[in-house]
């Protein structure tokens, strides 16, 4: 009668192996979570941008993307001025930024806030940093087309 199947040694062996692959992994599955956090928050800022900017030309009027750097978590929305009463109107919500992700200094930007004119352009060109302690982000905005993008 012949045994079939795995020896003690073979199994111990196997679950070394395993063990190793699953150390190394894990440091470097960490390491790219945190990079995809960070580029997915400076895209939706972005995105904020942009959408600032279509509202802007669409209802011939100025719109604000306000970075707020003194709550915890850092936060940043869209609003513009709604008639009459000059009322602060947020068009969608305040988004806040990830755990562990914070705004730089902005620069540039007149009180933390890029304000983009019915022509599509901003009023201040500048840029804003976003970092995740280790890793920073650059988001220029050019003055003339109120282009947004990450460097």
């Amino acid at each position: 009668m012949k045994n079939r199947g795995f020896t003690l040694l073979e199994t111990i062996i196997v679950l070394a192996i395993m063990t190793m692959f699953f150390a190394v992994s894990v440091p470097l599955f960490s390491k790219f979570t945190e990079r995809t956090k960070l580029d997915t928050t400076a895209r939706s800022i972005v995105s904020a941008l942009r959408l600032a900017r279509t509202y802007a030309i669409t209802n011939n009027e100025n719109y604000y993307v306000k970075f707020d750097k003194i709550v915890t978590p850092n936060e940043y929305y869209v609003y513009y001025y709604k008639q009459p009463g000059n009322v602060m109107t947020i068009v969608d919500k305040e988004y806040k930024l990830p755990v562990g992700i914070s705004f730089g200094a902005l620069t540039d930007f007149t009180g933390s806030q890029v304000v983009f004119k019915p022509t599509g352009e901003v009023e201040v060109e500048g840029t804003i940093p976003v970092t995740d302690g280790t890793d920073t982000k650059l988001i220029n905005v050019e003055k003339t087309t109120g282009r947004a993008r990450i460097e």
